[in-house]
């Protein structure tokens, strides 16, 4: 994998993990990869999440999201999050921060993990 990122005009440069500019999870620049068959890749660090508004409705609502640091529950600013999440009629959880679950396979906490940025694509004439 080849960490990549764009200039102004967005034309791709290749760069390297020690590049400093290659991504800024605050200011929105994601890290991004190209593997040798051409398929980009963003990595989605571990996060934490709160729904503060349209919580157990039907219309769109909104989210709040604190990157957290390596495989802790500690965002940037200090704050622990929880572990657990929702169970009614046991605490109201609506203005909570809670870690996403993706963040936990099996028994062992993850940073993050690769996602491929567009749906794949190819043709009949490539399947072997």
């Amino acid at each position: 994998m080849t960490p990549i990122k764009w200039d102004e005009e967005l034309n791709e440069i290749a760069t390297t993990e020690e590049d400093e500019q290659w991504y800024d999870y605050n200011e929105k620049r994601w890290a991004n990869v190209k593997t040798a068959d051409g398929s980009y890749w963003v990595w989605i660090p571990r996060y934490a999440y709160k729904i503060t508004s349209g919580y157990h409705t039907n219309n769109a609502g909104t989210i709040e999201i604190k990157f957290l640091k390596e495989t802790t529950n500690e965002a940037a600013d200090g704050m622990i999050v929880e572990t657990s999440g929702y169970s009614f009629g046991e605490k109201d959880t609506s203005m909570h921060y809670f870690l996403h679950p993706a963040f936990t396979f099996g028994n062992e906490e993850i940073p993050g993990f690769w996602v491929a940025k567009f749906e794949p694509s190819g043709s009949s004439s490539n399947i072997n």
